[in-house]
């Protein structure tokens, strides 16, 4: 049986944590990471825990560790949740991007597509994140010079978090008055640019 302390105290660990990270003091971070792993926490508290913890480890340099962590909370997401679902989708992609950032492409593309497949069937999800999805992929591509590909997927990240936006030429880009301030978009935006030079 789940503690009430158990939940507030972990919870109160994982984002002391948090904090640390922000502030790039990741060997910190991991030791209130690590504490709050002590606690009974719920599912996705846990697992987004394990992929911070992953997060931090690849910022340091410690790829191996990195990677062990990021697979974990795949593992573990798909045990709690299943595959079909946000949070498996997101340490999905959290995966795919590290494993691009490695240069290990055919994984990378695998994980990256099964996120954004996965996004696609669940109903009431925000178009930022298929756009973020899109956006992913566009990055994949472009780094593998298909810049083709590249671009065909910010555009589809494009006409995805904006709701006026239909234009599939990788030429056209929305007008001034159609954006509004979104992550998501400005990182499709910033990604596509360098495709054209």
């Amino acid at each position: 049986m789940r503690k009430a302390d158990d939940y507030i105290f972990g919870s109160l660990y994982m984002n002391i944590g948090i904090i640390y990270e922000n502030y790039k003091q990741f060997e910190k971070a991991i030791e209130y990471y690590k504490k709050g792993f002590e606690f009974d926490l719920q599912p996705d508290t846990y697992i987004r825990a394990i992929s911070n913890l992953a997060s931090c480890y690849n910022l340091m340099e410690d790829y191996e560790n990195s990677e062990l962590n990021y697979l974990y909370a795949i593992s573990e997401s798909e045990k709690y949740f299943g595959k079909n679902n946000f949070l498996t989708s997101n340490m999905y992609i959290n995966y795919g991007i590290f494993c691009d950032n490695l240069g290990k492409p055919d994984e990378a593309l695998k994980y990256l597509q099964d996120s954004y497949s996965i996004n696609t069937k669940i109903k009431g999800l925000s178009e930022s994140f298929l756009a973020n999805n899109l956006t992913q992929l566009g990055i994949h591509y472009s780094r593998r010079k298909n810049y083709p590909v590249a671009l065909e997927y910010f555009q589809l990240a494009l006409i995805s978090v904006i709701e006026t936006f239909h234009e599939g030429d990788i030429y056209k880009n929305p007008g001034y008055q159609e954006l509004y301030v979104d992550l998501s978009l400005f990182n499709t935006l910033y990604s596509k640019i360098p495709n054209f030079i």
